[in-house]
């Protein structure tokens, strides 16, 4: 499948689930949050003005293709480039109704093997983890409990716990160190973990790394402060949910990176 119909089959599951498709933002915007989102992803740019409360209601279910540069072209490997591409989409939905439509999409419409996914879920949000294993189906050794699993961005706004679906690369390892989460927790960091200041020079090597983390799905319940750790619940709870494109195109063309994929290896071919 190529990235054309890899976006293609995505803003298509998502229109046919009464979302309604955003145009990619800008990176030329005039906002007040500018210098905020220069130190945070971009990719959650369409999220700004919801947090802020101005556009793009919870109630208003929408997916959109965004793409996003890198704050910190100092990380740079296999899995991290400067430039990528965020599948992205978010409603009032339930998060059995959020996990079920990414658990379809992997499987029914890409066609990941079932062999090859696991997911991974905070220890104290219960709830997802019995939605996974009771309601989806999820053999419970595929089930990394984290110790820490969510989001927020670095100016505050709306946060949340998390869970998300990882690509296992080396499937032959088994599960049994999988689920004491040394390959989740230790091997395979999230690119928010690569771009702290403090963690800037620990990077491992690529091919020590089994899990490939691809599909973020957020449950928004809580505003956070800009300055310190004071949290208030939300009117209105919502999921935000965003995929990468090029980690999923690497899955799906069966490359050993991004690299490989037709997003990028044209371009090198020259």
């Amino acid at each position: 499948m190529n990235s054309n119909q890899i976006r293609q089959q995505f803003i298509s599951f998502y229109a046919a689930r009464e979302h309604q498709i955003l145009p990619t933002e800008s990176f030329d915007v005039n906002v007040t949050y500018l210098n905020a989102i220069s130190r945070t992803n971009l990719w959650t740019l369409p999220f700004y003005p919801l947090s802020l409360g101005e556009i793009h209601s919870p109630e208003n279910r929408s997916a959109i293709v965004q793409k996003h540069i890198s704050p910190n072209i100092r990380v740079l490997t296999q899995r991290h480039p400067t430039f990528f591409e965020m599948l992205t989409h978010w409603g009032n939905y339930s998060k059995q109704q959020a996990l079920s439509w990414a658990w379809e999409l992997c499987t029914k419409i890409y066609q990941i093997p079932l062999s090859r996914l696991v997911v991974s879920a905070d220890e104290r949000d219960t709830e997802t983890i019995a939605i996974w294993r009771d309601k989806i189906g999820i053999p419970e050794e595929r089930i990394i409990i984290s110790r820490w699993n969510g989001w927020r961005s670095d100016f505050g706004g709306h946060c949340g716990v998390s869970t998300r679906i990882h690509y296992d690369c080396h499937p032959e390892r088994g599960y049994e160190l999988a689920a004491s989460e040394q390959d989740i927790d230790w091997q395979s960091k999230s690119k928010e973990e690569y771009d702290r200041e403090d963690n800037i020079g620990h990077i491992l090597p690529e091919e020590d790394l089994r899990f490939l983390s691809f599909y973020h799905l957020v449950f928004m319940d809580s505003e956070q402060a800009k300055y310190g750790n004071t949290r208030t619940p939300l009117k209105t709870n919502y999921m935000a949910c965003g995929m990468d494109l090029e980690r999923l195109a690497t899955i799906l063309q069966g490359g050993a990176s991004f690299y490989q994929t037709d997003l990028i290896l044209p371009i090198i071919q020259g």
